[in-house]
């Protein structure tokens, strides 16, 4: 039984060496940052229990589990963060577009006003004398007043 033993054990201890080499090759040739984030990253400490979530991690861009291959043409250097959160989708879905940041109260408030310049143009109003009414934040009030001088300039 002994005999079957040794050669499960050196394949392991290849697999753990490949490994280690090819994580310290992969930092190495991104200069120790993370492939998405960008963080720096940092051998694991086999001295604290829990993952650092800065530690490297082979990231395979084709995931493993959807076809793709272990080899150094599919993986990247990736913290083991992004790795967690990544899984296996599809690295075109998970790292697209950046999502819209939604607009402040203050930002929407801004835009319905340079919205009703026109509006109140049409009616007769004095926009300067508009402008003085409106409550908004000087820096957005400052916004207002270049908006109603361009609309003015398009006038003319």
């Amino acid at each position: 039984a002994s005999k079957y033993k040794r050669p499960f054990a050196r394949k392991i201890a290849k697999g753990i060496a490949r490994n280690i080499v090819l994580r310290i090759r992969l930092a190495e040739a991104q200069n120790w940052k993370c492939a998405w984030c960008g963080v720096s990253c940092e051998l694991h400490n086999p001295k604290i229990k829990r993952a650092d979530p800065k530690s490297v991690t082979i990231e395979h861009v084709f995931a493993r589990s959807n076809g793709g291959e272990d080899t150094w043409e599919n993986t990247v250097m990736a913290c083991r963060l992004c790795n967690t959160k990544r899984g296996n989708t599809p690295v075109g879905q998970y790292y697209g577009p950046p999502a819209p940041k939604k607009k402040s109260r203050k930002q929407k408030r801004l835009e319905g006003y340079v919205g009703r310049i026109k509006k109140v143009y049409n009616k007769g109003i004095d926009l300067n004398e508009w402008i003085a009414t409106v409550k908004l934040i000087p820096a957005h009030k400052k916004v207002l007043e270049d908006e109603v001088e361009k609309f003015l300039e398009g006038l003319t």
